[in-house]
């Protein structure tokens, strides 16, 4: 598999669009190793990718009716908090690899801080 080739920053993932159920990744993860869950992570960021352009061909079309328009338009937003998030742990992830000592306190603290705003939006 190829490295994602997007660019971001530990200090703008703290403003994170982190969708509410973030926990169907997370439950996942746990007693994998640190590259399997690069790997898991990968894989549903491309599921994630599928769900997206589904639901824009889909919004693409005319003949699509207002109540379906009104649920494509939820999930194409959902998989977009999705994938922002994905992107985000697959970064945070590699980069914990890659830079464990380093990048270990900067993860807690950003993900912490996610939690609380998930917790206190609920």
């Amino acid at each position: 598999m190829t490295s994602p080739s997007w660019n971001s920053n530990a200090s703008s993932s703290a403003n994170l669009n982190i969708p509410a159920n973030h926990d169907f990744i997370l439950t996942d993860l746990e007693g994998k190793t640190p590259v399997q869950q690069l790997d898991e992570l990968k894989e549903i960021l491309v599921i994630q990718n599928r769900i997206k352009e589904g639901a824009q061909n889909l919004l693409n079309m005319q003949e699509v009716s207002d109540a379906l328009r009104g649920q494509l338009e939820s999930e194409l937003d959902m998989a977009q908090g999705k994938i922002e998030y994905l992107r985000w742990r697959i970064e945070m992830r590699a980069r914990l690899l890659f830079y464990p000592v380093k990048i270990l306190t900067e993860f807690e603290q950003v993900t912490e801080k996610a939690k609380t705003d998930v917790s206190s939006a609920a």
